[in-house]
Parts: C-alpha cells; structure tokens; sequence
C-alpha cells in the first residue's frame, strides 16, 4: 500500500530495521503496551518510509525514527516519546528526562551497534498478532 505524506501527516509512525529480531521485539513491545493503537509501524527498508523519511534516514538502519505530528525523531527522542505516547511508565520517563540526551544517545548507540548479539536473526519470521498487523504499515 502506498502511502502519501498527506495520509500520513497525522499518523505516528516507528520506523525500524525490519530485518533485525531485537528491533521486532521492540515493535512487539510497544504494540502490546498501546491499549488506544496510536502507533504504526514501518521497516526502514519498506516503501511507507521512502515515501516519508528523508533519504538519510532510510539508510541507516541502526537508527530508529519515530514520524510525529510530521517530525522526525530518532534514538532516544524517539523512543522516549514513543513511550510517552503510549503513557508507559510515567516514573521510567520522568527519571529519563534528568539524564542528558548525550548520554541517552550513548547508550542507544553502543545498544544499536550490538543489537543484532542481542537476538540472533531468527530462521523463521513470527507471524504478528491481528491487533499488530493492523498497525503495520509497508
């Protein structure tokens, strides 16, 4: 399905590294913890993020984007607001934001760089729920 700036423009998108399990996981992770189905998600490497993300980010497929109210924000932003959005653990966020972003950025970095040690790629693909295929976005 192809999907036009204008469809997209008030949709909450999480880009991932869809040949990556750990960031699987994670898409997992937040469509369970999203009781209201706020977020859609959409591999980097699919045709949904070439049409909205800058080419930049496409490539880079360790970097997580989070596509909100038409902006983009990567790594910890993007994850921290991700998690907002979904009102998960007031206390986790609000210890977050005392930490500098720098140092965020760190972390998601170094998590980044190792995540596919984290979880092996897996031979078989899990097949998602129907409450996940819904928010899955090409």
């Amino acid at each position: 399905m192809k999907q036009e700036k204008g469809q997209t423009q008030n949709q909450n998108i999480l880009f991932y590294d869809g040949d990556c399990s750990f960031c699987n996981f994670w898409v997992q992770f937040f469509s369970d913890r999203d009781r209201h189905k706020q977020i859609y998600f959409a591999p980097l490497q699919g045709i949904t993020a070439k049409n909205i993300l800058p080419q930049n980010l496409t490539t880079q497929p360790e970097t997580l984007v989070f596509y909100y109210h038409g902006e983009f924000l990567t790594k910890s932003s993007a994850i921290l607001r991700a998690l907002k959005e979904i009102h998960y653990s007031p206390d986790l966020l609000f210890v977050a934001k005392l930490i500098p972003l720098s140092v965020l950025n760190s972390i998601y970095d170094f998590i980044a760089r190792h995540r596919h040690q984290f979880f092996k790629k897996s031979s078989f693909c899990p097949i998602p729920t129907e409450e996940l295929k819904k928010q899955l976005l090409g």
